[in-house]
């Protein structure tokens, strides 16, 4: 899956580059006829040599900018090459344009989806697994019984009192290393509960800044398209009043870089946008569109280990009442296996 993130991140920048190019083409188109209407301008005395320079020095920028822009696109095709094995045929073409944002989320997704997350069920087999440590290490405490099959009755019963007193008598003598061993697998037992349970506060917050960050992005899109609208307003505006000199240059180029700025903000916010919808896909764990509620809801996650003894361990994860841990770990019976 973060595969797959990284493949739609790198298609949406490298389509919000090209778009960047395209805009950085129409720049200097403008920017073209603006020299060459000052140089006319010139001709008849309209204007000082100044205003030449001004708008020679403002194409030169543009065009050292659509460069750069270009620079960036190829860039951004080649790591999308890379990822998709491609590189270096150099044959990836981008979008015309950015693709719409979907709806947004629905109201009420059970926060079991989270459960589908590689990194919270790796902690959680993680603490499944000290479980079965720490009850291991119990079990080493109890003595150990073996009837061995001898010639005549007595030989037999000696064998079995023989044994029987061996392995009673056995973990008496090692019980300081059997308890130093049963704490260690209860404190890695804490620590695993701990660090699932840190991984589980991450999965949160990386929802919960997915979905704030989506909402600050929607409003600032929403900002950045009235800025661009305006700002279109005024450069037109702008531009037949130095048409018939009623400003200066200066006043109609800073009114274009207005203009223009707020064109390639909104660009990259429309970039953002769609990062922060992946961003989000990820911390789900997955897509939330037809998405079961009720088998997510009822989601548990059961591990059977046989342990050396034949003895069934089942692990189960379940919610817990306040103040209680959510794993328990019986012992089933012997399975006879």
């Amino acid at each position: 899956m973060s595969l797959a993130a990284n493949v739609a991140k790198a298609w949406y920048l490298a389509t919000e580059l090209s778009l960047q190019v395209h805009l950085a083409e129409e720049v200097v188109g403008i920017l073209n006829q603006t020299v060459s209407l000052v140089e006319k301008k010139k001709q008849v005395g309209q204007v000082a040599m100044q205003d030449v320079f001004l708008a020679r020095g403002s194409l030169a920028s543009a065009n050292d900018a659509l460069e750069a822009a270009r620079g960036g696109q190829r860039q951004a095709q080649r790591a999308l090459e890379i990822l998709l094995g491609r590189y270096p045929a150099g044959e990836i073409e981008t979008a015309t344009e950015l693709v719409p944002v979907p709806p947004a989320i629905p109201v009420g997704l059970p926060s079991e989806l989270l459960e589908r997350r590689p990194d919270l069920s790796a902690a959680e087999r993680r603490v499944a697994a000290a479980f079965f440590v720490s009850e291991q290490a119990r079990l080493a405490k109890l003595p150990r019984f073996s009837l061995n099959a001898a010639t005549g009755v007595t030989s037999a019963l000696s064998g079995a009192i023989g044994t029987l007193g061996a392995g009673a008598v056995a973990p008496l003598y090692t019980g300081g290393a059997i308890e130093a061993q049963i704490d260690i697998a209860n404190a890695d037992q804490q620590a695993a509960i701990g660090a699932y349970g840190l991984a589980v506060l991450n999965a949160f917050e990386e929802v919960e800044a997915a979905l704030t960050n989506s909402d600050l992005l929607e409003r600032r899109k929403q900002f950045l398209t009235e800025a661009v609208d305006n700002n279109l307003q005024v450069y037109n505006l702008a531009r037949k009043q130095y048409e018939v000199g009623q400003i200066e240059l200066i006043n109609l180029l800073q009114i274009q870089a207005g203009w223009i700025g707020a064109r390639v903000g909104l660009l990259d916010i429309r970039n953002q946008r769609l990062a922060e919808r992946v961003n989000l896909h990820l911390a789900l764990g997955g897509s939330f569109q037809d998405v079961d509620t009720e088998e997510a809801s009822a989601s548990r996650v059961r591990a059977r280990i046989i342990t050396p003894a034949s003895a069934s361990i089942s692990y189960t994860a379940t919610p817990a009442p306040p103040g209680r841990s959510r794993y328990r770990c019986p012992i089933s019976p012997p399975t006879g296996e």
